[in-house]
C-alpha cells in the first residue's frame, strides 16, 4: 500500500531481543517522525503501526521492521467494498523524499 513506511534498524537483527538499548532509545524518536511526516502528508491522525515476529506472523523477509501505515476514513469505492481498504497514492520516490526533507510536497488528488 502507498504509503506505508517501515522502519528498520540500521544494524541487521532478526529478532526483538537482539535491539541494543540505543535502538530501543532510539526506534519512539523515529516513529514520532514518520508519523508526523505522513499525517501531514495524508491529513491524517489515524495510523496502523505494527511488527510482523517470525514466519508465521507474515514476515515475508527474515529482518525486525515496524510498519507505519496511514489510514483515512473510508469512502466507499469498489476497493473499499471488496477489500475494506483505503487507497492512498504515492510514488515510493516522492516517500522517500518526504522522508529525507522533512518537507510535504504539493497536494495531488487522493
Amino acid at each position: 500500500m502507498d504509503g506505508n513506511v517501515m522502519i528498520v534498524s540500521k544494524q541487521h537483527r532478526i529478532s526483538l531481543s537482539e535491539l541494543s538499548l540505543k535502538e530501543w532509545e532510539e526506534f519512539p524518536k523515529v516513529l514520532l517522525s514518520v508519523k508526523e511526516i505522513l499525517a501531514k502528508k495524508f491529513s491524517t491522525e489515524s495510523f496502523n503501526i505494527g511488527i510482523n515476529i517470525g514466519e508465521e506472523s507474515g514476515r515475508s523477509i527474515e529482518h525486525i521492521h515496524w510498519q507505519v501505515i496511514p489510514r483515512k476514513k473510508k469512502s466507499h469505492t469498489v476497493v473499499s467494498v471488496l477489500a475494506d481498504i483505503q487507497v492512498i497514492t504515492v510514488s515510493p520516490k516522492e516517500l522517500q523524499e518526504m522522508l529525507s526533507k522533512k518537507k510535504t510536497p504539493k497536494k495531488r488528488g487522493l
